[in-house]
């Protein structure tokens, strides 16, 4: 909570939904990275008289890197195996050279048959040596588009609805209670007589996701109707009952912690 204004006849609070906004901008992140990690890979190796050589590009929506090495380096290539953390198989092509090895691509899958091909087509070309060329391509950024959107729409989607601006203003002179919510999908305003408040109090509940408990600021009118001042109900105590602290104290209302 951030006090803008405080005076004897105006209080205006405002409140930054920060972990929302830090939340959301996680979730986003994880797609970026994901998205970099699929999208189109060519190896092509050219077998001349004296000499030769091979090159690797691999491009995605936001970069494109090419390595380059001589033919007589490349030994072969195989398929490996990678065990995740959720214990799901998947694998991936890596080209052989002397001390190193090379990814084919950065993703992986669990389509080991298409990988062995793969292999398969190298380690051939490598030990046959009447063929002259080698072109192997795959272009997978339709496959790098769904994640990404999946991934990123659902940090854009947490920020969107969770993650207003929201300011609080009392004011005396004009007998106003403002509430407003300002965030990507527009501004909402809550307006009151402020003599119709009848006080704010801080609601709390377990949240079963989580297994612990969260609170929301909520404000009572003097009909009995209540209605939250955040879209969202969070861990932090303390400072939400500030926040109803400020209101009682500029309407002169006797405070009250929870319902």
């Amino acid at each position: 909570m951030q006090i803008i204004q405080r005076t004897s006849t105006q209080l205006k609070l405002k409140i930054l939904p920060l972990l929302i906004w830090m939340i959301g901008g996680i979730i986003m992140s994880i797609g970026v990275r994901q998205s970099q990690q699929i999208g189109r890979y060519r190896v092509i190796c050219d077998r001349l008289p004296d000499s030769g050589h091979c090159e690797i590009s691999q491009s995605s929506f936001w970069q494109t890197r090419r390595q380059t090495f001589p033919l007589k380096d490349l030994q072969g290539a195989e398929v490996v195996l990678h065990n995740s953390r959720n214990r799901n198989t998947a694998y991936k092509v890596v080209l052989l050279l002397p001390g190193k090895l090379i990814p084919l691509h950065d993703f992986l899958s669990s389509d080991r048959p298409a990988h062995q091909k793969q292999a398969d087509l190298i380690n051939q070309f490598v030990q046959d040596s009447t063929q002259s060329k080698l072109a192997i391509s795959r272009n997978m950024l339709g496959l790098m588009i769904t994640p990404f959107l999946l991934v990123c729409g659902t940090g854009l989607l947490t920020i969107a609805c969770f993650g207003q601006i929201i300011i609080l203003k009392l004011d005396k002179p004009s007998n106003q209670f403002i509430l407003t919510w300002r965030g990507i999908l527009g501004t909402k305003r809550i307006e009151h007589p402020l003599r119709n408040i009848a006080r704010s109090y801080v609601e709390p509940s377990i949240s079963r996701r989580i297994g612990r408990q969260t609170y929301v600021i909520k404000v009572m009118l003097t009909s009995g109707e209540t209605f939250a001042v955040t879209p969202y109900k969070s861990s932090g105590y303390e400072e939400k009952l500030r926040t109803t602290q400020e209101i009682h104290s500029f309407l002169g209302i006797e405070p009250t912690e929870t319902t």
